[in-house]
């Protein structure tokens, strides 16, 4: 039995684990020559031993990685940066670039891409940006109406329509002064929420907004109702 328990104990050891958040990065576009981009790439050591990352490999020479090389504990972050350098492939293309991590964990490589569109001039296009991604209620009362706002820029360098501000909750009403907004112009979007009887006493509310554009940089952003009912 005692034989038992030790092989389990040995199968249950997960050696070094490395999970990334991400392994696929896209820059979008970048202006030839206009020198270098950079990404990081955030790990964890998901295992039960210390992780090493020995080796990062770029398959091309316009793209340079730094990573952390210093043992990682268990439970501990590491990093892997990508530095892409566009002046040394100015021709106005797509391009994908592997890099291989390799290190003491199972499987011992793993492969992270970083995509890109280097252009002549990059696309104008505007861009939406709001002050505030939730808006709080705090504790209301019922049949009550709250009087909310937001605040839309638009921080691109051309005109930025909104397309519509939906949401599927009745009992919202949402003002837009102006859906053709300039370049770092900024519009208040005015909220009404009514209460009523709709909500139970502790309740949380939670409504999402969703704002849609005609920006290829921000073609929706997501802002939420939050609240209590008291």
């Amino acid at each position: 039995m005692v034989f038992c328990m030790a092989s389990f104990g040995q199968d249950a050891k997960k050696g070094a684990v490395i999970k990334f958040n991400e392994t696929t990065f896209d820059f979008g576009e970048i202006k030839a020559g206009s020198g270098s981009v950079t990404h990081v790439f955030d790990f964890v050591n998901d295992g039960d031993e210390p992780l090493t990352v020995s080796n990062v490999k770029a398959t091309c020479g316009c793209t340079v990685p730094k990573w952390t090389k210093d043992p990682i504990m268990p439970g501990q972050s590491g990093s892997v940066t990508v530095t892409y350098n566009s002046t040394k492939n100015a021709t106005a293309n797509p391009f994908g670039k592997s890099v291989t991590v390799t290190s003491n964990a199972t499987p011992p490589q793993n492969q992270l891409t970083i995509r890109g569109h280097v252009v002549a001039a990059l696309t104008k296009a505007g861009e939406l940006s709001v002050d505030k991604t939730v808006v709080e209620l705090g504790k209301f009362k019922k049949n009550k109406k709250i009087e909310k706002s937001f605040v839309i820029t638009n921080v691109g360098d051309d005109v930025l329509n909104i397309k519509g501000i939906n949401t599927a909750a009745t009992n919202v009403k949402i003002n837009v002064p102006k859906t053709e907004i300039a370049p770092n112009e900024q519009v208040v979007v005015e909220i009404v929420v009514e209460t009523k009887d709709i909500y139970e006493k502790g309740q949380t509310v939670e409504i999402p907004l969703i704002i849609s554009t005609d920006s290829s940089k921000t073609p929706q952003q997501v802002v939420k109702i939050f609240g209590t009912r008291k």
